[in-house]
């Protein structure tokens, strides 16, 4: 799983670039909730955590605050 987190952290790294540090984006927000699984599957929940928080704050930011989306249930959910 070491070399997934590298890949993913990676991937991240390259998606912030494309995007825009501070531009909330699907793509971004999908890593974001993907690197939280791995580090909840090593067993670092404060780690997931922080990254599912942040991927939640994102998807909110993209799809609405205050409108029905399936990817934040879904974060909402892992986040329960």
């Amino acid at each position: 799983l070491d070399g997934a987190e590298k890949l993913h952290r990676e991937s991240l790294e390259m998606q912030r670039k494309v995007y825009g540090e501070d531009t909330p984006h699907a793509h971004v927000a999908a890593t974001l909730h993907e690197l939280g699984r791995l580090l909840k599957a090593r067993g670092d929940l404060d780690g997931a955590e922080k990254l599912y928080r942040e991927c939640l704050e994102m998807k909110r930011k993209v799809y609405g605050e205050d409108t029905p989306h399936a990817n934040v249930a879904i974060t909402l959910h892992t986040l329960g």
